[in-house]
C-alpha cells in the first residue's frame, strides 16, 4: 500500500472498525479490493477483520486468497485457526504446515499444529508439536498447557503436574494457574498414594488451590477440588508428619486448623455460604461430621444439600440413609423422591433399605 490515496482509505477504514462501525469499514475495505485485487495486506485485513467478527467461514476465505498471492506463515496460520475454530483439524494441519515451512521458528503455529493433532487423536505426534514450540520459546504458556494435558492422557501424572506448575510459576497472579496445578495435583495419585510429608503432593495441591481461592473466590472449582483432597485425607486424622529422631512430628503446613478433619469442616462450612446453590459442600460436610460421630449436624447438613439441589436425586438418597434409623417416615419421603428424581438409584438403595421399603418408596403416593 504505497499510494497515499490508498493508504489514506485504509486508515480510515481501519478507524471505523476500531470505533465500531464495522459495516462500512468493510465496506470500504472491500472497494480497495476491487480496485487492488492481488494486494496481499488488504485481504489478510480482510481475514482479521472478519476473524474478529466471528465470521470464520468468510475469514478462511479471506486468508487463503492472501495465502494465493504469496505464502506467509501468518496467513498460513490464520487459515489454520479458522479451520481449527470450524471443527476441521486435518485441513488446518496442512495450513500450519505450510505456515512452518515459510518459517519454523514460530511457537503459536507449533502449539496449534500440535492442538490439531490432539483433536485427532494422535498424542505422540501433538506432543511433538509442543516440544518444538517449547524449544523455541520454553515459557510458551499455550504449549505447556497443551503439553500438560497430553502428558497426563499419557499417563506421565508427575511430567503433567510440573508442566503446571511452571504456568502457575510463570503467572503467578493468575487464578486459572494455581487452579489448574491444584487440580492436578488434587487426583489421587496413579498408586492411590496419599503423601503426608510436609511438602509433598497433597500439601502441594493444597497450597495451590488455596492460592486459588484467595486470587478468585467466586469460581467454585479450586473449592471443590481442595474439599475433595481433604475428605481424602481426613481420615488420616492427623497433619502432615515427619519422621524426627525416631518418631513423628506433625505440621500443620497449608491447613489453617492443623488437621484435616477440622480443615475441611470448616472449609465445607465457608464454601457452602459462598455457593449455596451447591449442594456438594454440604455432602462434604456431612460425611465429615458422620466421620466424627456427629449424627445429628450431619443429619442437618444432608437436609441443607437437598435444599441446596432440590433435583439432585443422590443428594435425597444420602438424607433417606442418614434417616433410616431414626425417622422411617421422613426416611421414606426422602426415598421416594430420590427414585423420582433417578430411578437409577434403586441399585444403591439397595445399600440401606430393604425391597420391601423401595417398592413402598416406588409406588404411587
Amino acid at each position: 500500500m504505497h499510494d497515499p490515496q490508498v493508504q489514506a482509505a485504509f486508515t480510515a477504514a481501519k478507524e471505523d472498525f476500531d470505533a465500531g462501525r464495522r459495516d462500512p469499514a468493510l465496506a470500504a475495505l472491500d472497494r480497495l479490493l476491487e480496485a487492488r485485487p492481488d494486494d496481499l495486506a488488504l485481504w489478510s485485513t480482510r481475514g482479521l477483520w472478519l476473524e474478529a467478527l466471528g465470521r470464520r467461514a468468510e475469514a478462511l476465505a479471506a486468508f487463503r486468497r492472501s495465502t494465493a498471492i504469496r505464502p506467509t506463515y501468518a496467513d498460513h496460520y490464520n487459515a489454520g485457526n479458522m479451520l481449527l475454530a470450524l471443527g476441521r483439524p486435518e485441513e488446518a494441519l496442512a495450513e500450519y504446515a505450510a505456515s512452518l515451512a515459510c518459517w519454523d521458528r514460530y511457537p503459536e503455529a507449533w502449539t496449534n499444529h500440535g492442538i490439531a493433532e490432539h483433536q485427532l487423536g494422535r498424542l505422540e505426534a501433538s506432543a511433538r508439536s509442543f516440544e518444538r514450540a517449547l524449544a523455541i520459546a520454553a515459557d510458551f504458556v499455550p504449549a505447556l498447557r497443551y503439553q500438560a494435558i497430553v502428558r497426563r492422557e499419557r499417563g506421565d501424572q508427575g511430567g503433567s503436574e510440573a508442566s503446571y506448575a511452571r504456568i502457575a510459576e510463570l503467572r503467578p497472579d493468575d487464578p486459572a494457574a494455581w487452579r489448574e496445578l491444584g487440580c492436578a495435583l488434587g487426583e489421587l495419585a496413579l498408586d492411590r498414594h496419599l503423601d503426608l510429608d510436609p511438602g509433598g503432593r497433597e500439601w502441594r495441591a493444597l497450597e495451590a488451590l488455596g492460592r486459588a481461592i484467595a486470587l478468585a473466590p467466586g469460581h467454585p472449582r479450586a473449592w471443590i477440588v481442595k474439599a475433595e483432597v481433604l475428605g481424602r485425607l481426613y481420615h488420616a486424622n492427623v497433619a502432615f508428619r515427619r519422621f524426627v529422631r525416631g518418631r513423628f512430628e506433625y505440621e500443620a503446613g497449608p491447613l489453617t486448623t492443623g488437621r484435616f478433619h477440622d480443615e475441611q469442616l470448616a472449609h465445607c462450612e465457608a464454601a457452602a455460604r459462598r455457593f449455596p446453590d451447591l449442594a456438594c459442600f454440604p455432602i462434604a460436610r456431612a460425611a465429615a461430621l458422620e466421620f466424627a460421630g456427629d449424627l445429628d449436624g450431619a443429619l442437618e447438613a444432608r437436609r441443607q444439600a437437598c435444599a441446596a439441589a432440590p433435583g439432585d436425586g443422590a443428594a435425597h438418597l444420602e438424607l433417606a440413609f442418614a434417616l433410616a434409623d431414626r425417622d422411617r417416615t421422613g426416611a421414606l419421603a426422602a426415598l421416594r423422591r430420590a427414585l423420582a428424581l433417578d430411578p437409577r438409584l434403586e441399585r444403591e438403595a439397595y445399600d440401606g433399605f430393604d425391597a420391601a421399603t423401595i417398592a413402598a418408596a416406588k409406588s404411587p403416593g
